[in-house]
């Protein structure tokens, strides 16, 4: 999963990938602060071909053997997190900016799938 959110809005973008079931989700989400929950704005679901199901895993792959943490590209405002689930194992990434070396590769694979 793969969100990005900003300091300064109530909006955030969630991506889901399930590599068993083949499939990619979008979704964005707004914060009701008052509630403290996110309630779901927008959900957009689709199918990955082949190929990006094996770039995916590839990359998923790379990242789980990586020792090193994930790098950051600067940008106001903005953070993300991704998390890697794998049974009971999950890896953490975080970082304010926008993700960058695996991580966007990873982000634009996924955006391919259901769009921005």
């Amino acid at each position: 999963m793969l969100s990005y959110g900003a300091v300064n809005s109530q909006v955030s973008t969630w991506y889901a990938v399930d590599l068993d079931r083949g499939e990619a989700t979008r979704m964005l989400a707004r914060l009701d602060r008052s509630m403290g929950k996110h309630g779901v704005l927008e959900r957009v679901t689709g199918r990955l071909s082949a190929a990006q199901s094996s770039a995916l895993s590839q990359l998923t792959a790379r990242i789980w053997a990586s020792s090193n943490p994930l790098p950051t590209q600067m940008a106001t405002d903005v953070v993300w997190d991704l998390w890697l689930l794998d049974g009971g194992d999950v890896r953490r990434e975080f970082g304010p900016g926008r993700p960058a070396g695996m991580a966007q590769d990873l982000a634009r694979t996924m955006q391919e799938v259901v769009g921005l």
